[in-house]
């Protein structure tokens, strides 16, 4: 028997073809004004909307000779159909365009008609695939502003009032509000009381502030730990979490699950930050702490290890950190790879419980983003200990990926370090910002506010938040980071950020459209970053500075846009997409990537190196053969209380004292510092290989010098020109800081930020264009930073 034997079969596919071409027209209106402007977005579901339009039209007129005969058996007019079409038609556009409005229209009304640029959606599709309520990008006005808020340190409602108020008018958009479990709460499994959150969260809907809610790591008293510290002060750090203690585990799981079910209920939360720092050092405040040296770590690890390496001699007992100094440190190879992998075990652990708190979030709330923040350890002092780097610690199925900036050293490096490191580094993602951004004096001046907040817009970030609300926070370093002090009086730090979020929004698109270009831009530089390295050497504060002052140099001083490209243990990955590669303070280059980056360099790359470079490898023979020269001695002349003068033509440079001594066997000597080798040139099959051998320290404090001196030796050697996009940058964003410290003291600078706007409207186009800034806009910015700097 066929569809048109049986009318009700008949009648039951024709509303389902009427009901897919009514819903796929609907579609397409809504999907079109989208398309039409060129984005790329909603393409894919305009497609999906007019696949669906066919089926439904083929099923109405495969069915509709059934139909008809039916109506004429009835005796029904078709005007009737017709009528009642037009009815369902009517309340699905209404209840459609109501969705619609509810879930996307409330947040692009007030979105800026160029959003904050964002990663290319093509790379994202696992973020991108859920549906959003909100979006930290579509936060406005822009800039996206915040501050840190410690919501369990403030007093009562009114005071949150009177809080949330100043910060509207200082310009802040939203609130990063910090809510642990007290600990002494209670195991979750007989509830914990949310109701100071929910009435904070009540009283943000009704004032229009945004939030973002960090679920932070602390435990209750109660729950078991694995081993109880005291540090030099004499504070107790037994409830600090571990990864190995289940009941901390469990109890994180469901505190995390109790905090989202009040927090999806209000409309003000547009993100959820898991965790703070979550690899926090353990050796910063306390010892060995990060994953504990107790039975129960000690046997996952052995089985962990076996697992990865077959090796029982690697794997039987983790080895404790030998000392802080790394010029004292007497290592074997067998002793680095058993560090190595018992700092990669930590690492590892604590993400994976990250990665868990996360699932947990998007089960519950699927619709706004998740934020994961963390310190840049992997550049500073404590990256030995913390056993961590951007690879590990954003790869947790996050949305966001943030950083937290604090010292933020006055010319901004730290920030534009640590922005491209994770730009490079951290993986495919939705976004990145700043989340804690301030300096340890905890006053910092309104050049240095200026230049912080617009250098990570500048970079990309989606949000900058500053590091803390008011002075009440007691922090564990004595540092005062607050807007306010402790009697809640604005310090001057506030006038400066509320000075620099006006002057940026008077700006407005073109910085705006600067970070867009500035992450089209295909790098043709990168600094090689050594995981191994940094969980073996980092504890050394003049390593960090070194890493820092071979930034400044490539970027400040070369105007190069710089990526990071990345080297484990099993070797490096994406050598071949740049044509120089810096490796600065690299002790330890693994033996697979050290003969990778050898291949790469015979195939036509440019690889610089200080003395650093393999120092403590166990194939660091290799190091003579790439370079071209014989080590006479490893620390050479002196060490860092000692000083030369380093001279390329009529460029000279004071050259830090840490200089190895050697003999050139087929490299050619380009520079000498105290009578020895300083830079050297060695052709090595179709690529060079450039060896500093003078620590470049200081190119922290001068980088335009340096960058003169290397830039003629990269360019002897055919290096790709400089874009001239960092140094463009860098000119406007100190025109801007300027003209912000001079509002500051009540200096008219209208005329100023006129001028700055134009300036960077040519940068963006130039870049656009040409992947680069022409030597005459660079000028006129070079020009308009002295004259506004004075």
């Amino acid at each position: 028997m066929g569809v048109g034997d049986n009318p009700s079969i008949a009648r039951a596919i024709f509303a389902i073809g009427v009901f897919l071409c009514v819903s796929s027209l609907i579609a397409i209106g809504l999907l079109l004004p989208s398309v039409a402007k060129g984005s790329g977005q909603g393409l894919v579901e305009l497609l999906v909307a007019l696949i669906s339009l066919g089926i439904g039209l083929s099923i109405c007129v495969s069915t509709s000779m059934a139909v008809r005969s039916y109506l004429r058996r009835e005796r029904l007019r078709v005007g009737k159909l017709l009528a009642a079409i037009v009815a369902i038609f009517a309340v699905l556009s209404v209840s459609w365009l109501g969705i619609y409005y509810s879930t996307t229209h409330a947040i692009h009304r007030s979105a800026p008609q160029s959003p904050p640029p964002r990663f290319s959606a093509s790379t994202h599709t696992r973020a991108l695939a859920r549906p959003r309520l909100a979006e930290i990008h579509y936060l406005a006005p822009w800039p996206p502003i915040g501050v840190a808020y410690h919501l369990y340190e403030q007093p009562s409602p009114s005071t949150w009032r009177s809080d949330l108020e100043k910060m509207r008018k200082l310009g802040i958009d939203f609130v990063r509000v910090f809510y642990v479990a007290p600990t002494n709460a209670a195991w979750p499994g007989d509830g914990l009381d949310n109701s100071t959150l929910n009435e904070f969260l009540s009283l943000c809907d009704e004032m229009g502030m945004r939030v973002v809610i960090t679920i932070a790591q602390y435990v209750p008293q109660w729950a078991p730990s694995n081993v109880s510290m005291v540090d030099q002060r004499g504070w107790s750090f037994s409830w600090w979490p571990s990864p190995c203690s289940r009941y901390w585990l469990r109890y994180m799981e469901k505190f995390v699950a109790q905090v989202v079910e009040v927090a999806r209920r209000h409309r003000c939360v547009v993100a959820y930050n898991i965790l703070n720092e979550y690899h926090m050092p353990e050796n910063m405040y306390w010892d060995n702490r990060l994953c504990d040296y107790n039975p129960a770590c000690v046997s996952e690890f052995e089985r962990w290890c076996m697992h990865r390496v077959h090796n029982e001699s690697l794997c039987l007992a983790p080895p404790r950190t030998p000392t802080d100094s790394w010029t004292s440190w007497s290592l074997t190879p067998r002793w680095i790879e058993r560090w190595f992998l018992w700092r990669l075990f930590s690492a590892e652990k604590i993400a994976n419980f990250t990665r868990m708190l996360v699932e947990e979030v998007r089960k519950l709330d699927p619709s706004r983003p998740v934020i994961v923040n963390e310190m840049p350890w992997w550049f500073w002092s404590q990256g030995g200990y913390s056993a961590t780097s951007p690879k590990i610690s954003f790869s947790v199925g996050e949305d966001y990926a943030a950083i937290d900036i604090y010292p933020a050293e006055p010319s901004g490096g730290w920030i534009a370090m640590a922005l491209d490191s994770v730009r490079s580094l951290g993986g495919q993602r939705l976004g990145f910002g700043v989340l804690e951004l301030n300096e340890k004096r905890g006053s910092p001046t309104a050049f240095e506010v200026a230049n912080w907040v617009a250098m990570s817009l500048e970079m990309g970030s989606s949000f900058v938040g500053w590091f803390e609300w008011d002075d009440r926070f007691a922090k564990m370093d004595g540092g005062s980071y607050g807007l306010v002090d402790a009697s809640k009086h604005l310090k001057p730090v506030a006038t400066y950020l509320r000075l620099t979020i006006e002057g940026l929004r008077e700006l407005g698109k073109p910085v705006r459209e600067f970070a867009r270009a500035y992450l089209s831009i295909p790098a043709k530089v990168a600094i090689l970053y050594s995981e191994p390295n940094q969980m073996l050497v980092s504890s050394d504060w003049f390593i960090a500075f070194d890493w820092l002052a071979a930034y400044k140099l490539l970027t400040f001083g070369l105007g190069y846009k710089v990526d990071f490209v990345y080297a484990s243990m099993r070797g490096v990955t994406g050598l071949d997409r740049y044509r120089v590669v810096v490796a600065p303070a690299q002790f330890f280059v693994s033996c697979s990537a050290l003969k990778q980056i050898e291949k790469w360099v015979s195939n036509g790359g440019i690889l610089v190196a200080d003395p650093y470079f393999a120092y403590l490898s166990p194939c660091r023979s290799e190091f003579s053969k790439l370079f071209g020269v014989r080590v006479v001695s490893w620390s050479g002349l002196g060490n860092y209380s000692f000083y030369s003068q380093l001279c390329l033509g009529s460029t000279c440079v004071i050259a830090h004292g840490l200089q190895m001594l050697v003999e050139p066997t087929s490299a050619r000597v380009v520079a000498r510092a105290g009578g020895a080798p300083a830079i050297t040139v060695n052709r090595f099959g179709k690529g060079y290989a450039i060896l500093v051998a003078v620590s470049m320290h200081e190119a922290f404090y001068n980088p335009e010098g340096w960058g003169e001196i290397l830039g003629k030796v990269l360019r002897e050697v055919g290096a790709p020109p400089s874009s001239n996009v960092s140094r463009a940058a860098l000119y406007l964003r100190k025109a801007f800081a300027c003209s912000v410290e001079l509002w500051s003291e009540g200096r008219n600078v209208s005329s100023y930020l006129e001028e700055l706007g134009k300036l960077w409207s040519k940068v963006d186009a130039s870049l656009v264009r040409n992947f680069s800034v022409s030597t005459s806009i660079l000028e006129a910015a070079r020009r308009l930073a002295e004259e506004v700097c004075g």
